[in-house]
């Protein structure tokens, strides 16, 4: 980790317009992959242009506006990262605590998957035909309770999977 980090001084002690960076994240701690990455993102509010590959898909998700994709040697996929994966909703997940088995029973076949995560709670997919606003009262009427409402959408990591077995 240490050695990454004097790796990233040294090409940033003159200041430079643009930075290459091969795997700036790897080896190191949480905390060291935050201080890289809040480094990063001050880098480009300063107006640096910053080059980076990763394996880590997450961080090119969080900190790239623009990504390159390649494959077999080829660059298979480039441009702004929301025109690429488009970030389309394609259901919703909803987290839920309380849920009785018979309404679980009941709404089942409305929902993609259930995942039960513990402590009484279950993660419930939703397809974009079934409204999330259509089956929360009905969950919350039978003494459920609504942890979380998030929409599943598509990653880098999906765009890129489709891309390279593309190629």
């Amino acid at each position: 980790g240490m050695v990454q980090r004097v790796g990233i001084a040294q090409a940033l002690i003159n200041e430079p317009e643009v930075v290459f960076l091969d795997e700036p994240m790897s080896g190191l701690d949480p905390l060291g992959r935050r201080e890289v990455r809040e480094l990063i993102l001050r880098l480009r509010d300063r107006g640096c242009t910053v080059f980076f590959s990763s394996h880590v898909l997450s961080d090119a998700e969080a900190l790239c506006s623009r990504v390159g994709i390649l494959a077999k040697g080829r660059l298979v996929a480039s441009g702004p990262l929301d025109s690429l994966t488009a970030f389309e909703v394609r259901g919703w997940e909803l987290v839920v605590s309380g849920l009785r088995n018979d309404v679980l029973t009941r709404v089942r076949p409305s929902l993609s998957a259930v995942t039960p995560l513990g402590g009484g709670r279950f993660a419930l997919e939703l397809p974009l035909t079934t409204k999330p606003e259509g089956l929360l009262p009905e969950l919350v009427a039978t003494g459920a309770h609504i942890v979380s409402l998030n929409p599943l959408r598509t990653t880098l990591e999906d765009f890129f999977i489709a891309q390279v077995r593309g190629a």
